[in-house]
Parts: structure tokens; C-alpha cells; sequence
């Protein structure tokens, strides 16, 4: 397939991945906030409320991974625009977020099979 303008398709590409990392990095703020809220709602003295606390606990582990994994995602395509805050990274340090993200990546599907 050809294309008459791929430098074009490639920064629209970069504009909705980034946009996309942007909402994916609230909603995970988001997501704490509301977890961290909930934890310290919890009544100790309960014993049913362990099984709450331990899934939130899980529930939070997942999400601050999810986090990492789309702060290191974030500086492809904000590198890629040249978006403010991120020209100044050089090729090294984009690669290597993108390997970190990668490997997180990859943990997480190897935890679902396992």
C-alpha cells in the first residue's frame, strides 16, 4: 500500500497516541485518588473489610503499573511532536522508556498466563 503523505499519517498516528496517553495518565491519577480515598475509609477493626483492603491493594499495584508503563509510552510520541518537554530528550532515553515499557508489558501477560 502506498501513501502520499506518510510523514503526515505519522504525525496524526503520534497525535492520537499521545492523546490517547494523556487520558489513559488521568484516569490512573484519577483511579488512585479514588483507592487511596476508599483505603482510608476502611475500618480497620473489621475483618471483613481485609478482603476489601487486600483487592484494593491489588487493584492500586495494577494501576500505578499501568501508570509507569504510559509515562514511558508518553515520550514516543511526545518526543515524535516535538510537544514542549520532551524535544530536549535524545534518542537513548526514548528507546529506553519504550524498552521499560515494553518489559512491563510483558510481565503483565506473562502474570495472566502463569
Amino acid at each position: 500500500m502506498k501513501f502520499n503523505n506518510p510523514k503526515r499519517l505519522s504525525e496524526t498516528a503520534n497525535k492520537f497516541w499521545f492523546t490517547g496517553l494523556v487520558f489513559s495518565i488521568a484516569s490512573s491519577v484519577y483511579t488512585l485518588r479514588r483507592i487511596s480515598e476508599r483505603h482510608a475509609s476502611l475500618n480497620k477493626q473489621e475483618a471483613e473489610h481485609s478482603l476489601e483492603e487486600k483487592t484494593l491493594a491489588k487493584d492500586e499495584k495494577a494501576v500505578k503499573k499501568q501508570l509507569l508503563s504510559d509515562l514511558c509510552d508518553i515520550t514516543i510520541p511526545g518526543y515524535g511532536l516535538g510537544v514542549w518537554g520532551f524535544q530536549g530528550l535524545d534518542d537513548g532515553f526514548v528507546g529506553l522508556a519504550g524498552t521499560v515499557s515494553s518489559a512491563i508489558g510483558c510481565l503483565a501477560a506473562w502474570d495472566k498466563t502463569a
